[in-house]
């Protein structure tokens, strides 16, 4: 039996093939906490894509066309915040209810908000001389608005100094207002603290819960992702020990046990065989060669030579005594790396220049309609992306005994404010005393995307085989 908000859902709103939208126990839950704001604080944490952008939105939605009331949906970026309130745009249009207290802009085309759900505020008339409106912000905006009741999206992500100013932005009377924070908890910070208070009313939903549910996971994703960093936080809704972030949110990609595990396995070299070169930089840092297969990884050298034509030199000759394809090679293109890169090229080598720092691949974000990625740029979509070196060394592959794998330990990550995930800049890491981590950069280098289009030469003969066979006149048939 479907409760009253359920049920609500089910007959005021589609999903994008125009079915009307189900929601599942949890995600119930959310709307439910939202819409009727049964408690002035509010805290919510569930597993990743479970769904709560859209039982938060329309939770938002139901409440601004029914109540004169003024909404801010806050995030670390404003393009953060874009994420719920996509899903109020998309969803105005689906009952007459809330669309005939639509107020439009003037010359507004409804239908390009339902197309591209862009709006970044939107105005719903009540009754006479009462309205309601939902806007999105950072949280570094908020000091310019007010607002009583607030979603802060990704709240974990917003550091608390700027909390402080979304805590501005409601006023001073906490009976009088709604703060709803959501995310997921990557930091010991106020979204802690808020999880401890029992003012805060709690609505956790962890992959356990949903797979007792029989709705939006399932036991072999589980147990995919289980032995991954991200997998307590994501998953698991638990927040990191104390030990293992610092102030500033940084935590440890690999630990001892990771590596150690990936280099008791027992594999062999089978696959693409791929070479990453990372560049020295001078001073202490080193050029570092490692070759990865499918299922195994090497380091194959590494020298402090500071002429770019030997290294060029070095890596064309680890190419051949490999067999290594130019197009699988892979070599740091940032600062000085972009000499070594150029003379390979002189020689005919077709290698892939890679640059740490360029943005990350983008994709298609379906509520938003924009194209987005999760990793602040290619260093982190390498080292921790879906196909990056923290999949790889977590589930199946071996890496070949050195000590030099020791750096991998040394490190770390954390999401920035927007959300995307990003690693350790080096400088960062020379502060608190460890130097470049060459040979782990080396080995993410051959994690990254291919930029290399081969040419295949189109035989037609083996394309139109088979059938009757060709008669030539004169010959043995």
């Amino acid at each position: 039996m479907l409760s009253d908000t359920q049920e609500l859902c089910y007959k005021f709103y589609k999903d994008d093939t125009g079915k009307p939208i189900l929601l599942s126990g949890g995600e119930d839950e959310i709307f439910a906490a939202i819409a009727r704001k049964v408690s002035p604080r509010l805290h919510i944490m569930c597993h990743t894509r479970y769904g709560k952008s859209m039982s938060a939105g329309l939770a938002v939605l139901t409440r601004a066309a029914s109540f004169p009331e003024k909404w801010a949906i806050v995030a670390g970026t404003k393009e953060k915040a874009h994420i719920i309130m996509a899903v109020v745009n998309a969803h105005i249009f689906d009952n007459d209810y809330v669309k005939s207290r639509y107020m439009p802009d003037k010359g507004e085309s409804l239908e390009e908000l339902r197309r591209y759900r862009n709006k970044s505020r939107v105005t719903f008339k009540i009754a006479d001389n009462q309205y309601s409106e939902v806007f999105i912000g950072s949280a570094k905006e908020a000091m310019g608005f007010g607002a009583p009741n607030i979603v802060e999206d990704e709240a974990a992500l917003i550091d608390d100094n700027d909390h402080s100013f979304v805590m501005r932005m409601l006023g001073d009377n906490p009976s009088e207002n709604f703060l709803c924070k959501i995310g997921n908890p990557f930091n010991r910070n106020h979204f802690l603290a808020s999880f401890k208070d029992p003012a805060y009313q709690k609505v956790v939903w962890d992959c356990y819960r949903s797979l007792e549910e029989g709705v939006r996971i399932s036991r072999s994703v589980i147990d995919e992702n289980k032995n991954y960093s991200f997998f307590k936080v994501l998953y698991e809704c638990k927040f990191p020990e104390a030990s293992e972030v610092d102030e500033s949110g940084w935590m440890y990609l690999f630990t001892d046990t990771d590596i150690d595990i990936a280099e008791k396995r027992t594999n062999q070299p089978t696959g693409t065989r791929r070479l990453g070169l990372d560049v020295a930089r001078g001073g202490r840092n080193y050029n570092c060669w490692v070759l990865r297969t499918d299922s195994t990884a090497q380091k194959l050298d590494k020298d402090s030579e500071a002429d770019l034509i030997s290294t060029g030199d070095k890596t064309l000759n680890f190419m051949r005594d490999n067999a290594i394809k130019d197009s699988d090679v892979f070599v740091d293109d940032g600062g000085v790396g972009g000499g070594v890169t150029d003379y390979m090229r002189s020689k005919g080598a077709k290698i892939n220049a890679v640059n740490f720092g360029e943005a990350a691949e983008k994709e298609l974000d379906k509520d938003t309609q924009k194209k987005v990625s999760e990793f602040a740029n290619v260093r982190a979509e390498v080292y921790a992306g879906p196909d990056g070196m923290l999949t790889w060394i977590k589930s199946t592959g071996m890496l070949i005994e050195d000590r030099d794998w020791i750096q991998l330990t040394q490190i770390r990550y954390k999401k920035d404010s927007s959300g995307k995930v990003r690693i350790e800049p080096k400088e960062d890491m020379r502060k608190r005393g460890v130097e470049s981590p060459d040979v782990a950069d080396a080995l993410a280098l051959t994690f990254a995307r291919n930029k290399i289009k081969l040419y295949h030469g189109v035989d037609p003969a083996a394309i139109l085989a088979g059938g009757v066979k060709p008669f030539f006149p004169g010959l043995p048939g």
